[in-house]
């Protein structure tokens, strides 16, 4: 009799667990999320714009590099630029030359397509919760959806 209860009660968490587990699991994700927004829109507040607005750029040459590299080679600096996004992965800097971009590669930690595609794209472009957020010369212009609203 105790051995059936323990099982009953055993399957019984199980069921709570599997229950309650997609919740807790997609509140973490959207945190994650939220604060990898706030990194970037921080970081684009901090340095990206005061460094369009000195038209500044293309002092760094073309690719991409960490950004903090970037923020201590510039000496240009008004706040706290943070170095990693809400998943621990690093925040990168990018250049054409011309134009300039903060990124986080979301929880995959990859770009899912190159910065430049989306300098000829108008408007903002609102992905999905793996996706990227980047700021391109000074503007916010891709997060993951339904969390901009929350940040800004």
């Amino acid at each position: 009799m105790k051995l059936a209860l323990f099982i009953v009660g055993l399957i019984a968490i199980g069921v709570v667990v599997f229950l309650v587990w997609p919740g807790l699991r997609g509140a973490l994700e959207m945190a994650k999320a939220e604060e990898s927004v706030r990194s970037v829109v921080q970081a684009n507040q901090n340095f990206l714009k005061p460094l369009v607005d000195a038209e500044r750029c293309g002092e760094f040459g073309q690719g991409s590099w960490q950004l903090r590299e970037v923020v201590e080679r510039s000496g240009l600096q008004l706040g706290s630029v943070p170095a990693a996004d809400g998943w621990g992965n690093t925040l990168f800097f990018w250049s054409d030359g011309v134009n300039c971009a903060v990124y986080s590669t979301g929880d995959d930690d990859r770009l899912t397509r190159p910065v430049e595609d989306l300098l000829t794209e108008r408007g903002p472009i609102k992905v999905d919760l793996n996706g990227d957020v980047i700021a391109i010369n000074g503007r916010m212009r891709q997060w993951p959806l339904g969390v901009r609203d929350k940040v800004e």
